[in-house]
């Protein structure tokens, strides 16, 4: 039988949930959608410029949350696309140093991404992704904007194991998130 390792999911307290802590990670989708209005603004870009008025993608269906975190220690990619031929304007994704950082792309030189500065965040890299990987992996959700996800009764359904959660297969000897 295998034994989970934790990765001290959404700030659950050993007494259970604190409301107030569990929806942090709305700060973090508000970070994406900031960070992406900051590439726009730097760029001259604007929503009709992009591929669904700018709609941002959490671009999951390649590997998969659960793949990306224990392989590369992010989460899969927050996406943001050009309208004329879709090509990423920016990609974002949060990583296990609890930081926001990514690329961006601008319309003069598509071929050269440029490093976006990171960005620390408030709430723990693997609580994210694993909140990631519950609303829209679990869900059957892939490469979906981000704004038809369902964050909130995700961060209520996750399995809760002594205040701590954990992806599932972890061995007990491997590093904890």
């Amino acid at each position: 039988m295998k034994n989970k390792v934790s990765c001290n999911i959404l700030t659950l307290l050993k007494e259970g949930y604190d409301s107030d802590q569990r929806l942090e990670y709305k700060e973090v989708l508000d970070l994406i959608r900031e960070t992406v209005n900051e590439v726009k603004q730097e760029f001259g870009v604007t929503d009709k410029d992009l591929y669904e008025n700018g709609a941002i993608f959490y671009m999951n269906a390649n590997d998969g949350t659960e793949f990306d975190w224990k392989a590369n220690y992010n989460t899969c990619e927050f996406q943001c696309y050009y309208k004329e031929d879709e090509m990423g304007m920016c990609k974002l994704y949060v990583t296990k140093d609890n930081q926001l950082t990514g690329y961006k792309w601008s319309r003069e030189d598509i071929n050269k991404g440029i490093k976006i500065p990171p960005k620390n965040l408030d709430i723990d890299g693997a609580d994210f992704a694993l909140l990631c990987k519950e609303a829209a992996d679990d869900k059957g959700m892939y490469d979906q904007n981000i704004d038809k996800i369902d964050w909130e009764s995700a961060s209520e359904n996750i399995y809760e194991g002594q205040g701590r959660l954990y992806f599932e297969g972890d061995e007990e000897d491997e590093e904890s998130y």
